[in-house]
């Protein structure tokens, strides 16, 4: 297993994932995607964050076998698909991590929990050739909508 860690303060609400050839990774939120909880593109994956935060802490994980269980005390859960090209970043806006991978598929695992009013955030990564998408579980009573909306529009 491969890890890497970030402490970054959370802006606009959100954790950030892309491939760093992407001319613009940021995204914007409709009212279906808060739902939901993430925006996602190809290329790039924005998820919903517990809140914003100057001391938060997120989790890269790399794992060669898929043994992925959920964390009982993650607030959000969320498994998409992601393409790595070669190179990806992952952080908040405004402080990312650069990360080389091979140039696969991947089931990504989104989670979040609170620890002493810190913000965790995990991020797993599993080579997969038949990714899912599926919102397990949501803060706040949010709803997603039965269809994920698995489109979005760039931030410029």
């Amino acid at each position: 297993m491969k890890t890497f860690q970030i402490e970054t303060q959370i802006v606009y609400s959100q954790v950030v994932l892309f491939n760093n050839t992407i001319e613009y990774p940021f995204s914007n939120w409709s009212d279906t995607h808060v739902n939901q909880g993430f925006v996602w593109r190809e290329g790039t994956i924005s998820f919903g964050s517990l809140d914003e935060s100057d001391d938060s802490l997120i989790n890269f994980i790399l794992r060669k076998t898929n043994d992925f269980e959920w964390d009982i005390d993650s607030k959000i859960q969320i498994a998409l698909p992601f393409h790595v090209l070669s190179t990806i970043e992952f952080g908040s806006l405004f402080e990312t991590v650069e990360v080389d991978l091979p140039n696969a598929l991947y089931q990504i695992y989104f989670e979040a929990k609170e620890v002493n009013n810190r913000g965790i955030y995990n991020i797993t990564f599993v080579q997969n050739s038949n990714p899912i998408s599926i919102v397990n579980c949501l803060e706040d009573g949010r709803n997603p909508p039965v269809n994920l909306l698995m489109d979005g529009e760039p931030a410029i």
